[in-house]
């Protein structure tokens, strides 16, 4: 070191550990008077290698970082940047398998390896670095030439991007005590705003994190927007953090934490709810209720609109990424009424539980459908849930009234003494998703098939089973045949069906060929065919000529439970080498009833408990069908 008089203030000498060349490529001195030298040095067991010395201001020797390419072959630093923090970027040639490679790399002020970034083209003999720089943005460029038996040379420059940003969380402080503890659950769907050199927004995940990412290099404010009913407790006070993004500081955490004693959480399902406002607050905005939906808050006003500001007792379709918590304070109400239009209404509900039964209309007696509700599927529904939406239909215009009451409502009667007297068709997709039909005969004049009319199809994307004519109800008096629709993208699906009579009837597909008779008291199948988008569900009776089945299936036994003698059917769509044999609760087998090849068609065997050698105890018991590459299994229960 020279001082400005050019007199000699001090030396510093550096002899790499292998006593041989030690070459300097690059010097840097930083603000705080510090020293860099990068350059390239012969190891003890390596041939060169890159290496990087930090000096004092007084010429004392800090730390030394040397690098060695896995290879262990010849490094060569080409060119060195040091920022006002002391970290440090080198970029140079490396001796790889055959060929050279760039090498970028950087140290942090105490000589830390950060990270080593890599550039080979397959293609070339040689890549060999030239120069390096860096802009404002932390952002790196190397450029280089690349040599190749084709045109000899190109020149190549990459940029690597140094992410910056700014992240944290947004939690509601349940102890108020101004610290994030591990118990803390998230806030999601609340507002974080910066304002500096960027100005922008974004709201928190269900985990309530957020983050700006690409952050220019400034000072920053970052506060978050309170949502009412709740005080701010970390920083303290509504404060706000002041954030520097710089060389020095490429990232910064902060977190807030809010507290509020009238929360309440509720949960939303990934995709799409319907969904209705459970308490009084001053800002009845979708963005702040529902912060998380990943979709604008739809109702239905004889199709769907969209509403930026939510009605008490009104639903409305919400979509949301995951399955998760929803936290909102305000005040609760127990009473409230909400205005109904001709036709479909989605409404919601009180901060209360509500019976279905207890709904009080004006004019009275207007309600012309049960009350649907939405879980993976529309459901019928005896209780109306705090922040959940249901649907409605009405006769004519009047008003829906909530209040604890006595008045039992008509309809509610209505739907319960049918559904009680119905057959039941469940259909279940792969993702859980299910919605119940209902099919019988319904010889009374007063039965109104139309009072089971199904609510407007979900948005688009959503499951949904109904039958021809927008129903939920197949009255086989009316007509013997009914098409059903089914909509879902999670194949396959499973069809369970539940009969209380002795009515028969046939399962078959969109070309109306038979997939399995609904003869049993219960019994299912599976469909795999994704173009199995329409049933037809046939009233039939015994004495049609049976058809060839197109699957195979396994019913389930009828009576059950029973004692001695039971009846297990199955059907066959090919001629098939077949077992059905009964094991006990070990797995141990105790009857054999078929074992045989048998042609196509609808099969019946009788299982006699009486007749197995041995005493079978009362208990639950399994049969096993196995014909072909088809195999079910199913539980049956000897009761003496």
């Amino acid at each position: 070191k020279y001082n400005p008089n050019g007199d000699q203030q001090w030396v510093s000498r550096y002899d790499g550990p292998a006593n041989n060349v030690d070459y300097p490529k690059s010097l840097f001195v930083i603000p705080s008077g510090e020293i860099y030298v990068g350059g390239w040095s012969f190891g003890t067991t390596s041939y060169t290698d890159m290496i990087v010395l930090k000096y004092s201001p007084s010429g004392s020797r800090i730390w030394e970082a040397r690098y060695n390419d896995p290879s262990n072959d010849y490094d060569y630093l080409e060119g060195m940047i040091v920022d006002q923090w002391g970290n440090a970027y080198i970029s140079g040639t490396t001796n790889g398998s055959l060929k050279n490679n760039y090498a970028t790399i950087k140290y942090n002020a105490a000589g830390e390896l950060q990270w080593v970034a890599y550039y080979a083209n397959q293609t070339s003999t040689a890549d060999e670095v030239i120069a390096m720089a860096m802009d404002n943005l932390g952002n790196i460029f190397v450029t280089g030439a690349e040599y190749d038996s084709l045109d000899y040379s190109d020149i190549i420059t990459i940029k690597y991007r140094q992410t910056t940003f700014i992240s944290g969380s947004v939690f509601f402080d349940e102890n108020n005590n101004g610290v994030k503890d591990i118990t803390d659950p998230p806030l999601a769907g609340w507002k974080v705003r910066i304002s500096g050199t960027k100005r922008d927004s974004v709201t928190t995940n269900i985990n309530g994190q957020y983050s700006f990412a690409d952050i220019p290099f400034g000072n920053y404010t970052l506060s978050q927007a309170v949502n009412p009913g709740w005080v701010q407790t970390l920083p303290f006070g509504g404060g706000t953090y002041l954030v520097n993004i710089s060389f020095g500081n490429l990232t910064a955490v902060h977190n807030f934490g809010n507290y509020s004693t009238t929360a309440i959480s509720y949960t939303v399902d990934a995709k799409w709810n319907m969904l209705s406002l459970p308490l009084r607050t001053t800002d009845r905005s979708k963005t702040t209720i529902f912060g998380s939906a990943n979709s604008a808050a739809f109702t239905f006003d004889n199709g769907y609109i969209m509403h930026d500001t939510l009605t008490y007792l009104r639903g409305y379709w919400l979509k949301f990424p995951s399955t998760h918590q929803v936290w909102l304070a305000g005040s609760t109400f127990t009473a409230d009424s909400i205005d109904l239009k001709t036709g479909w209404n989605m409404i919601g509900c009180t901060s209360n539980p509500f019976p279905v039964k207890l709904l009080i209309t004006n004019p009275t007696n207007i309600i012309t459908s049960p009350v649907y509700g939405f879980k993976n599927g529309y459901v019928i529904s005896d209780t109306l849930k705090p922040s959940k939406g249901y649907w409605v239909k009405v006769s004519q215009v009047g008003k829906l009234i909530m209040r604890q009451g006595t008045t039992v409502s008509k309809h509610n009667v209505v739907a319960e003494d049918v559904i009680n007297k119905s057959n039941k068709l469940f259909v279940t997709d792969n993702e859980g998703n299910s919605s119940i039909l209902y099919f019988g005969s319904f010889a009374d004049a007063s039965f109104d098939v139309g009072f089971f009319s199904a609510p407007p199809r979900p948005p688009a994307d959503v499951f949904d089973v109904r039958f021809d004519g927008e129903s939920y109800m197949f009255n086989h008096n009316i007509k013997k045949e009914n098409k059903i629709n089914i909509s879902t993208l999670a194949y396959p699906i499973k069809i369970t069906w539940e009969l209380l009579n002795n009515e028969k009837y046939e399962l078959l597909n969109s070309s109306k060929k038979l997939l399995t008779k609904i003869e049993q008291i219960s019994g299912s199948i599976l469909l795999e065919d994704k173009n199995q988008t329409v049933l037809y569900l046939k009233h039939t009776n015994s004495t049609e000529k049976p058809e060839t089945p197109l699957i195979y299936a396994l019913s389930q036994n009828y009576p059950n439970p029973f004692n001695p003698k039971t009846i297990i059917k199955y059907q066959l769509p090919f001629s098939s080498y077949t077992t059905l044999k009964i094991y006990d609760v070990l797995g141990r087998e105790v009857a054999t009833l078929v074992d045989e090849i048998q042609d196509a068609g609808y099969k019946s065997v009788e299982f006699d408990v009486s007749s197995v050698t041995g005493e079978l105890s009362s208990g639950v018991y399994f049969y096993r069908l196995v014909a072909g590459n088809f195999s079910d299994i199913k539980k049956l229960l000897i009761l003496k």
